[in-house]
């Protein structure tokens, strides 16, 4: 019960003010991210402020972006997170290469963030 009321306080002030960015303590905050009727966060441990765009915070003095996409439009082989993870990033570099009209060096590098949750950096 006391789970259950803690995360009905957490997620109250989200959906009642539409915010992205919830600060617990000076040191401790949750992003939150929004796509149809899906919710994702992230825990965040450090100082944490707003940019100008709401999908983009600093945390630590680094620029921390979410994204919430399709992940069949990112699938190959299989559904493994991985190889979805990195297409998604391929499919960036390229965005930003024709932009920028320059070539990009794309460096990836595969981390369990923990069992079931994977990363790449």
């Amino acid at each position: 019960m006391k789970i259950k009321l803690s995360l009905l306080l957490l997620w109250l002030p989200i959906i009642a003010n539409a915010q992205n960015l919830v600060r617990c303590n000076e040191s401790a905050s949750f992003f939150v991210n929004l796509k149809a009727d899906f919710y994702c966060y992230i825990k965040l441990t450090g100082k944490v402020s707003e940019t100008g765009n709401s999908r983009v915070i600093a945390i630590n003095n680094c620029a921390l972006q979410t994204l919430l996409v399709n992940k069949q439009d990112y699938t190959s082989k299989g559904n493994e997170d991985i190889p979805v993870l990195t297409n998604y990033m391929i499919s960036e570099t390229q965005y930003f290469t024709s932009v920028y009209k320059e070539k990009l060096n794309l460096m990836m590098v595969p981390v369990d963030v923990s069992k079931d949750k994977k990363a790449v950096i």
